[in-house]
């Protein structure tokens, strides 16, 4: 069992100290042994970028010290490191690599077994595909007969431990070229360690493909043959013996031991037989009393069951060896895009017994997207088949193919016909068209992969053996070009149909039995407490909880007394009777319940990692009821305040009756519990998006239930979530209230403005009359000058008359006539029954006397 999986990672970054420079061996020994003692302490390490700086250190001291004691303790922590970060080592190797290769020239057995422990360490972090350069270097330099005897049984261990499709195709011609000039070597320890090299490359790829890169010499002398079969005889022992390496963890089993046994006991007997065969599966892999640990005592009370458990278990380990040959179809440095984390555990790890090399290796990769019909929306089924036959013909006469960015079309038509057509011959054949592409892309298929999946588990519910079949085998291949990871999405489903849950009991069982599932990935195909978190690193725990956790809940807490605030304020007897106040009153109201949910679902959540279980409990069975809850509330603090700004541009705007009909205490609390009302229909399928789950996880090293928030396969609907969170949330929420708001901003801004641009032009219309009079009236500017520089105007003399004195006495008699109708008597030039004639005259006399002047 690999107990570095159980460990949580350490940064001892803090503590490091690189001061490896002193001028005596001693004390540089003494900060050596240091840092060896703290990695030994700390044998699963925490990423971080200060390590850098310390391996390279670490590298000058391999390269350059003098003091065979120093490189030795220098090895030994360049192992701490590789054996503690393992893939997150990966950037490091090419660095490292070439000075544990140059120190090989060393004989001391001290320095030696250091080196040994340090290369073969390294390697475990990464593929052979990274190293291949560094290696066929390394054996083209000069070399003396201990580097080259060391190097020579480098690469025995690693091709002890790989199968012939983990070598890359160009480097086994060089490399088998070099062993073979090193196994004519004066030396004969060289010539032994050749030998040893040659038989692990043999044990791997096979003893016909092996004699293509031989020399003709070689393979003639029967001596030396001898001599490589013999190593590969005993490469295939020891790799034997190295599968222990492979099992899977007990704490891994433990969760998928729990997700066995729930369906143990199923109404349907096929997916019961399907369950004991997975716990078979399991129980090889751990042993039978690790498994005891964590089945119910029912189950092993059972004998029935668990004598069906313990066959299933037989039955896995016969047929693990030959399943082994599916373990890695590839990776990400080879054929198959795995990761790095699963590249390096799976070299270091993972032992394969096949004799032939992979022949799809050898293909030359064909591209067949000229010759490729999707014409599959034929109304007659023979015709759909029949071209589902065309492209399956055609797949089968070319197993590798180029990749090309026309097959993408054809694999999601295909996809398509898989999910939608009714006719279970069509179905079939394409089923086995997505697997001849997903074989002859292999890791080119990768992308197609998260498309494709949950089609292939929806269809596991039809019984039909040829189309199950044809299922089966889709599957696989599709399993086989991706990490497990990307199907994170389908194991989050709930299986309720028996088909369903039968067919992912063999996947699993299938997958452990070829070690298919690296241990960071299998959680997420299981009931664990983990396999629905955002991210499970343990920097961002550090950080969610920092934010989420209290920031947040600081934050938090001081909205909720503003928000308290706020609802005493306008909930007071002299803000009762404003409509304004109702929206706000009901806006606060919103958000300090929005922010107790907020609490919640993110403090809660934060914190229920770290604190007693009881949290856990209780974010577990609140979540999917809080989750809905705070959509609602969100949803009416929104249009609280559209409400709000409704009220305040009818205010503002339509002044009149309108204003007066709309801006009531009244209206308002209609149109809040209107939109309550709204905000409950809207929200409610928020409420079928959550469900809890058992699952297990790890409190001082203990393994405690708990519960674990997932979402429902509602919420994974595709359709759902298009229709729900991308139209209609962007409209309803986003961009809709946004847009109202803004527009109604505006025009209340705009109508601000605009009242005071309207007292501006009144103010300037009383201006105005002035400058007119000025500018057009005559009589006006020459009054004016006499007023204001003492001359007489043109027409008028010191005790003269006007021209036209008939207009001044009409003018006279009006102005008395104005004023006796002011006073209510007749004036003293006038007679009472003549008042309104002569006034009448007299308006129009100074109308002609104006009109002249102008």
């Amino acid at each position: 069992m690999d107990h570095w999986e159980l460990l949580e990672p350490v940064d001892i970054s803090t503590k490091l100290t690189i001061n490896f420079e002193s001028n005596k061996w001693q004390e540089r020994k003494e900060a050596m042994d240091e840092l060896l003692q703290l990695l030994s302490q700390n044998p699963r390490l925490a990423d971080s970028p200060k390590y850098r700086e310390v391996i390279e250190r670490l590298t000058k001291v391999m390269a350059n010290d003098s003091n065979i004691n120093v490189v030795t303790s220098a090895a030994k922590c360049m192992a701490g490191f590789a054996k503690g970060l393992r893939a997150k080592f990966a950037p490091h190797v090419l660095l490292v690599l070439p000075v544990i290769f140059g120190k090989f020239k060393e004989k001391k057995q001290m320095l030696r077994d250091a080196l040994i422990e340090c290369v073969d360490a390294v390697f475990a972090c990464t593929t052979l595909d990274h190293l291949s350069n560094a290696i066929l270097e390394a054996l083209a330099s000069k070399q003396n007969p201990s580097q080259k005897c060391q190097l020579d049984l480098f690469i025995y261990r690693v091709f002890r431990s790989l199968a012939a499709k983990d070598v890359p195709k160009g480097f086994l011609k060089d490399l088998v070229a070099a062993l073979s000039k090193h196994g004519s070597d004066a030396d004969p320890e060289v010539r032994d360690s050749s030998f040893a090299a040659l038989g692990a490359i043999m044990k791997c790829i096979g003893e016909k493909s092996l004699s293509v890169f031989l020399t003709p010499e070689l393979v003639k002398d029967a001596n030396k043959m001898a001599k490589i079969v013999e190593y590969k005889d005993k490469a295939q022992s020891e790799a034997a013996a190295m599968l222990s390496f492979i099992m899977m963890a007990p704490e891994q089993a433990m969760y998928l031991a729990d997700e066995q046994k729930l369906h143990g006991s199923d109404a349907d007997p096929e997916v019961r037989d399907s369950s004991f065969a997975a716990l078979g599966a399991i129980m090889k892999c751990i042993g039978e009393k690790s498994l005891s640990v964590f089945l119910n005592p029912e189950l092993v009370k059972d004998a029935n069951k668990m004598a069906k458990i313990v066959e299933y278990k037989d039955k896995a380990q016969s047929e693990a060896a030959a399943m082994l040959s599916f373990i890695m179809m590839a990776n990400a440095h080879s054929d198959c895009g795995r990761t790095s984390t699963s590249s390096a555990k799976e070299n270091a790890f993972i032992i394969q017994n096949n004799d032939e090399m992979d022949h799809w290796q050898l293909l030359e990769p064909v591209d067949i997207s000229s010759k490729l019909t999707i014409d599959f929306e034929s109304n007659k089924w023979q015709e759909r088949k029949e071209a589902m036959d065309e492209l399956l013909q055609l797949l089968s006469q070319n197993p590798r193919l180029a990749d090309s960015p026309k097959y993408r079309e054809v694999i999601e038509r295909l996809t398509k016909v898989m999910a939608n057509d009714s006719n279970i011959n069509v179905v079939t054949s394409a089923a086995k068209c997505m697997a001849g592409f997903a074989k002859g892309l292999r890791a080119k298929f990768a992308p197609h992969v998260l498309l494709v999946l949950p089609v292939i588990f929806g269809k596991f519910k039809e019984k039909k053996q040829m189309l199950r079949d044809a299922l089966i085998e889709c599957v696989d291949a599709v399993f086989a070009c991706t990490n497990e990871g990307k199907g994170n999405p389908i194991c989050d489903r709930e299986r309720s149909n028996s088909g369903k849950k039968q067919r992912l009991r063999a996947d699993v069982e299938m997958m452990i039995n070829q070690q298919m599932l690296p241990t960071e990935n299998i959680n997420s195909a299981l009931p664990y407490c983990n396999v629905c978190l955002g991210s499970t690193d343990a920097n961002y725990q550090i950080y969610n909880l920092v934010i989420s956790g209290t920031v947040l809940a600081l934050i938090g807490m001081a909205g909720l007394a503003g928000n308290l605030l706020v609802i005493l304020v306008y909930s007071h007897s002299r803000q009762r009777l404003l409509s304004i106040s109702v929206y706000l009153m009901a806006l606060a109201v919103s958000d300090f319940l929005m922010i107790c949910t907020a609490m919640f679902l993110f403090v809660l959540e934060a914190w229920r990692h770290h604190g007693p279980m009881g949290l856990a409990y209780a974010y577990g069975v609140g979540a999917p009821f809080f989750f809905p809850l705070a959509s609602f509330f969100q949803t009416t603090s929104v249009y609280f305040c559209v409400g709000a700004a409704i009220d305040l541009f009818v205010s503002v705007a339509l002044r009149g009756p309108i204003s007066e009909s709309y801006c009531t205490v009244r209206i308002a609390r209609k149109f809040v519990l209107i939109t309550a009302c709204l905000a409950v229909l809207y929200n409610i399928p928020h409420f079928f998006e959550l469900r809890s789950i058992d699952c297990f996880e790890t409190r001082d090293g203990l393994n405690v239930r708990s519960l674990q928030i997932c979402p429902t396969e509602f919420r994974m609907s595709h359709v759902y979530y298009s229709i729900y969170y991308t139209y209609m949330y962007t409209v309803f929420m986003a961009v809709g209230p946004l847009v109202l708001l803004i527009v109604l901003n505006i025009c209340i801004v705009v109508i601000v403005y605009l009242v005071d641009l309207s007292n501006l032009l009144v103010v300037i219309n009383c201006t105005a009359n002035f400058f007119v009079y000025l500018i057009f009236g005559n009589s006006f500017r020459r009054t004016l000058r006499e007023i204001c520089f003492g001359k007489a105007p043109p027409g008028v003399g010191p005790g003269g008359e006007m021209a036209n004195g008939g207009a001044r006495a009409n003018l006279l008699v009006l102005m008395e006539s104005e004023e006796s109708n002011r006073n209510g008597t007749p004036s003293n030039g006038q007679q009472k029954n003549g008042t309104a004639p002569a006034a009448a005259k007299a308006k129009t006399a100074i109308v002609r006397i104006i009109g002249t002047e102008l």
